[in-house]
């Protein structure tokens, strides 16, 4: 990403020290500092990937996106509770274009499977990966989500180590 922007007649940059940013000059100093902000928050919204991730338990959704920033993504991540609720979120976001969706197999009102066939269904999300990801290795489970088009299968980490272990795959497999 850049490190500076010429907006308005003005140099800005974003600076980082640790985990806080922070603008120089400041945009209280820009004359318009409204469309200055709104100007570099689109272009970092358009510019940033899309995650969306689908599982009924919150502890997993928040040690993924974890994990995934953590290894270093800079991503938006998009979550939601189970399947139905991911599909409604895609068609309020459709401006977005995603770069993954991480489904959990078992959620309530629609389970990962269902999921994928309405994402393949779907023109706009035919060719977007999709990782499912379960608690289950069983062989046949495995073998029903690659023939329903899922794109990687992984079993759920159980330790933060395997959960940071699975955001590095994901970044280094679909380039997040």
């Amino acid at each position: 990403m850049p490190d500076c922007f010429y907006i308005y007649g003005l140099f800005a940059f974003l600076c980082s020290r640790g985990k806080q940013a922070f603008w120089y000059p400041p945009l209280h100093e820009f004359s318009q500092p409204k469309r200055a902000f709104r100007a570099l928050r689109t272009f970092f919204v358009k510019n940033l990937k899309v995650v969306y991730l689908a599982d009924d338990d919150q502890d997993d959704r928040f040690f993924i996106r974890q994990a995934i920033r953590e290894a270093g993504a800079q991503v938006r991540i998009i979550e939601a509770e189970n399947g139905l609720e991911l599909l409604e979120l895609i068609q309020q976001e459709k401006h977005l274009q995603a770069s993954l969706v991480l489904l959990d197999m078992n959620m309530p009102k629609m389970n990962g499977l269902e999921t994928i066939a309405a994402l393949r269904a779907d023109v706009h999300f035919a060719k977007v990966p999709v990782v499912m990801i379960s608690t289950s290795s069983h062989l046949s489970l495995v073998e029903t989500a690659y023939q329903a088009g899922v794109d990687d299968f992984f079993v759920k980490p159980s330790s933060m180590e395997e959960f940071n272990t699975l955001g590095h795959k994901l970044i280094a497999q679909f380039h997040l």
